[in-house]
């Protein structure tokens, strides 16, 4: 999302719930990624295919191509940045964590599974925000949300609208 929608987002009482994926939190992966050498390409394309129907070894096959060739790493510290960006400009109460584990394929190092989410208590703590901001990041700007949500809904069904 640009500043722009961060921005609208929060006019509009929303809350932005981040992604932890590397190419969307850190330009240098991104940028990476892009010029990667198309033959490099060609090798990681024909290991999704050859082993689709088997993530772990995939996963493994992947791993060891991104190791002969490897790109920049995104890193919990990138992610904090991001997270801090974020929150300067929508604000405390539009940020959640939206992290999208069941939908990447690479995370940040530092953040490569849930066990791992205390690190944002403690890096936002760090950063300077409360502990009632905290809150507000790790769920209480989502429940917010859907509380509102709700709120329409069963307005909606008591008015008959469809």
């Amino acid at each position: 999302m640009t500043d722009e929608m961060l921005r609208s987002l929060a006019k509009s009482g929303g809350v932005v719930m981040v992604n932890f994926y590397p190419d969307f939190i850190d330009p240098a992966v991104l940028a990476a990624e892009r010029n990667r050498d198309p033959q490099v390409k060609a090798m990681i394309a024909e290991v999704e295919t050859k082993y689709a129907k088997d993530w772990a070894k995939q996963q493994a096959e992947l791993a060891k191509l991104n190791a002969q060739y490897p790109i920049p790493q995104a890193t919990l510290a990138t992610l904090m940045k991001h997270f801090d960006h974020i929150i300067k400009v929508a604000g405390i109460d539009h940020v959640g964590i939206g992290s999208d584990f069941d939908g990447i394929d690479k995370v940040p190092v530092g953040m490569e599974e849930v066990s791992k989410l205390p690190y944002i208590t403690y890096e936002l703590l760090k950063l300077g925000y409360s502990e009632r901001d905290v809150r507000k990041v790790l769920g209480e700007n989502l429940l917010r949300v859907f509380g509102e949500v709700e709120k329409v809904s069963k307005h909606w069904v008591a008015s008959g609208a469809k």
